[in-house]
């Protein structure tokens, strides 16, 4: 039995196979879909359908969706037939794939990390120019996101490694998010430093601090709870009908259960000790030709507790009312 990676990779090697023996990217399927292994992060694979409308953005949907991504925390490069070791190219979301004949296809984490810049004597702007583009997920049509479009050579955004695509979450501490371009934009003119926290497909060359996708959080440091421990938070069901007896013989023989019943019968005693001096007190400030309801229906621990308090509240108008009389 294979787990989900492992049968994307014997797919794939399966079809990927041609006839004299040696190992493409691609199989054909008979018809105009081919089979690609696509490379994901921790050297694993997954075998997906390639079509000859298929664009970058499909590519990196269908594989974050298999292995439960955020696109937006990765992005797709690919290598060309023919091109050397270590080579890629970074098409763009609408780019077809087909097209492009390829030799390896990867989906790739991109890189997070926050950058300061300062202006200067030197440096009069940060160097960049940004766009603005509203989300396409339909949860989130308002929220606004922040593109890098062009870095001006040897300025200060260039020293820092920051590149054009890169995406700027946060500024100054806000979300991205939850900011308008006109604020950004005056910030950008007017401000002499400024915080960015930036989510790019390329490693930055300059001094930065990396930061860690959100999207994945540490793992859990509280070791598994044991059954023993799950066992002992067990609470037995109440007894009714005719189990109730046996259910009861068994609660008795347990100290737990004889220590809580004890302590269900002293809040009983003490329920019954607040109504009788509520009655009494009650009794005294009651004016004279007052009548006494009296009630034979045997009331709960929550028509008891409220009684004592209305009483108490009873008791309470009535000495603040012979008082006044005084």
């Amino acid at each position: 039995m294979y787990k989900a990676s492992e049968l994307d990779e014997v797919v794939g090697d399966l079809i990927s196979k041609d006839s004299s023996g040696s190992q493409s990217p691609c199989g054909s399927t008979g018809s105009s879909e081919v089979l690609s292994k696509v490379a994901v992060p921790n050297n694993q694979s997954v075998t997906m359908g390639i079509k000859k409308s298929t664009t970058a953005e499909d590519v990196l949907l269908t594989v974050c969706s298999r292995r439960q991504l955020n696109p937006r925390d990765h992005y797709v490069r690919v290598r060309l037939q023919g091109a050397p070791e270590g080579s890629y190219q970074y098409p763009d979301r609408k780019e077809n794939i087909r097209k492009l004949r390829c030799e390896l296809v990867e989906v790739c984490q991109k890189y997070m990390y926050r950058v300061e810049l300062s202006k200067c004597e030197k440096h009069r702007d940060f160097g960049l120019k940004i766009e603005a583009e509203l989300a396409e997920d339909f949860d989130k049509e308002d929220d606004l996101r922040i593109y890098v479009t062009e870095v001006r050579p040897s300025s200060l955004s260039d020293q820092k490694g920051m590149r054009a695509s890169d995406e700027i979450v946060i500024i100054n501490g806000k979300i991205v998010s939850d900011l308008d371009m006109v604020y950004v934009e005056q910030l950008l003119t007017e401000s002499t430093s400024i915080c960015f926290t930036v989510r790019s497909m390329f490693q930055p060359s300059g001094a930065v601090t990396m930061e860690t996708p959100p999207s994945l959080p540490p793992p859990p440091t509280q070791s598994r709870i044991s059954d023993n421990s799950i066992e002992s938070l067990k609470i037995p069901p109440p007894s009714t009908g005719s189990t109730s007896s046996s259910v009861n013989t068994s609660c008795t023989s347990s100290p737990h259960h004889s220590q809580t019943g004890n302590k269900i019968q002293s809040s009983t005693d003490q329920v019954d000790a607040l109504l009788q001096g509520a009655d009494q007190v009650t009794a005294i400030c009651r004016e004279p030709g007052e009548e006494v309801v009296n009630s034979n229906r045997q009331l709960s621990e929550v028509e008891r507790l409220h009684k004592v308090i209305k009483e108490l509240v009873n008791t309470e108008e009535a000495y603040v009312n012979v008082s006044k009389q005084c």
